[in-house]
């Protein structure tokens, strides 16, 4: 939860008109005058499922209705809500839609924040020329870092349970999008993740235990604490960020599951090119890591290590599942632990799903959903989308074998030279049997490499090396593999990658 001192809650929880400001990206600036009355809506979200998942990253989205009938759609806009004089921006979101309502009174915008954009893009050929950039061992700290200075987000700065984990770097036959990578990155790591209003991008980590297993008394119904063990409404004593008594919430704004999420027990790794699987911990309430570019090709040891960095972490989450409403708090953030009291228990649980709405009334609506275990049912379609899933698109009738990869380059006359890749089985060349996106091109110079094209060959102008510098292709593989060589250099290392330079 964001600092927050008690005059601005009162300022935030009185009934006196506060004022919305949306800044839009060509200069435009509406306030109250120019905005339907409590239509502002803001939806935030790291876990939208039933059952306890890190793999997936949401989008935060937002909702207005405004007077104007100008277009607004393709514009960023900031929002910003002030009571009194203490202020909090909101986000800033892309408008994608800006339909006018039926009796064109009024433009309803929709708008997200910069992850939209993000998650579903193919990254592939960024992830494919990444081993011209990270040198030497690699670990899954670098990769995040390198994605999210590609993408120019600002990470918050935390540590991570596998940050250090060691990882091979397969290129891809295949889309990688954004979101395939934020959620790989969370889920290896046990954490959620989402764009804070703030444009960072926010780890949660369950780092606390979101439950205490007492009731909350009356101070008179019970006649001392010492008889009946209880928590008392105060931040201290419960160990929670937002402590909500009966008069704290709306009347019917509460609801609530009658069980406890289980705590895990056990860990279990998707792997390999088949359906393989790995375990660690006790047998009991498991949470299930789904195959990924990274999982696909680890070494038991890897494996190994990255799930007894996880399960620690994973055994910090058990809560039970809430709906709650109550006054607006804009210094409230996804993950923060609430915990919530009736006239005879207490309830806690991390925010997974958060509402803000209205203006002058401004309402948060808090939510976690959850099962009291997690389960893997074989015929599910995750299941089954998991056990078909390749990224790399494996030969495997290769997986034994011996495979020479060369490379050469021909002079065509014209002022162009073009360099040919060629892999061989024994004497049988075999080079078309691999994706073109398995051989990547670059031109290497003192300044750095450049990834100029795929396939088997790539032509280029003999100008662009009057200076020095030579053209390079990278054939990559995930099958483990022995390799020779009869031309050129051959650089190999722990990610099986086969670099060869042309003559």
């Amino acid at each position: 939860m964001k600092t927050v001192t008690d005059a601005e809650i009162l300022a935030f929880h009185s009934g006196t008109q506060k004022t919305l400001k949306l800044t839009f990206s060509n200069g435009t600036v509406l306030q109250n005058d120019s905005i339907v009355s409590e239509s502002l809506e803001i939806k935030q979200s790291i876990s939208e499922s039933d059952q306890i998942s890190f793999a997936t990253v949401y989008a935060s989205e937002l909702h207005i209705s405004v007077l104007p009938l100008t277009r607004f759609k393709g514009l960023d806009c900031t929002v910003e809500i002030t009571a009194g004089e203490y202020s909090r921006v909101l986000g800033t979101y892309t408008i994608v839609s800006d339909d006018s309502l039926s009796d064109y009174s009024a433009r309803q915008l929709v708008g997200y924040d910069k992850l939209y954009s993000i998650i579903p893009r193919d990254y592939s050929v960024w992830h494919n020329g990444l081993d011209t950039q990270l040198t030497g061992t690699i670990t899954l700290k670098q990769y995040r870092d390198a994605f999210f200075s590609l993408v120019g987000i600002t990470q918050q700065e935390v540590t991570l349970p596998n940050d250090n984990l060691a990882v091979n770097l397969p290129s891809l036959n295949t889309t990688l999008t954004g979101g395939q990578i934020l959620g790989m990155i969370c889920d290896l790591n046990q954490c959620w993740g989402y764009l804070e209003f703030d444009g960072t991008f926010r780890y949660v980590l369950p780092q606390y235990p979101y439950r205490i297993d007492n009731l909350y008394p009356s101070p008179d119904l019970y006649p001392a604490e010492d008889l009946y063990l209880g928590v008392q409404d105060t931040q201290e004593d419960t160990g929670a960020d937002l402590v909500l008594s009966t008069g704290d919430y709306y009347v019917d704004g509460l609801s609530f599951s009658n069980f406890e999420c289980q705590q895990f027990d056990q860990i279990v790794v998707h792997y390999g090119t088949g359906e393989g699987t790995v375990s660690y911990g006790n047998e009991g309430n498991a949470y299930t890591v789904e195959k990924n570019i990274f999982t696909q090709v680890m070494s038991q040891e890897q494996l190994q290590e990255l799930m007894a960095n996880a399960l620690p972490v994973l055994q910090l989450l058990t809560y039970t599942p809430v709906t709650v409403r109550c006054q607006g708090r804009p210094w409230a953030q996804l993950g923060d632990k609430v915990c919530v009291h009736n006239w005879l228990y207490s309830y806690h649980f991390p925010i997974l799903e958060r509402t803000l709405s209205g203006i002058t009334g401004l309402d948060d609506t808090y939510s976690a959903r959850g099962v009291e275990t997690n389960y893997d049912y074989a015929n599910s379609l995750t299941r089954q989308v998991n056990d078909t899933k390749d990224f790399a698109g494996v030969i495997k009738n290769y997986v034994r074998d011996s495979l020479t990869f060369s490379t050469t380059s021909v002079n065509n006359g014209d002022g162009t030279t073009t360099g040919i890749a060629t892999v061989y089985r024994g004497n049988e060349d075999v080079s078309n049997q691999f994706a073109d996106a398995w051989f990547n091109w670059y031109i290497v110079l003192e300044s750095g490499s450049t990834l100029i094209g795929h396939g088997l060959t790539c032509t280029v102008n003999n100008d662009d090396f009057l200076y020095g510098g030579v053209l390079k292709c990278v054939f990559q593989t995930y099958t483990q593999m022995a390799l020779s060589v009869s031309q050129g250099v051959i650089v190999m290392d722990d990610s099986l990658t086969i670099s060869a330079i042309g003559d």
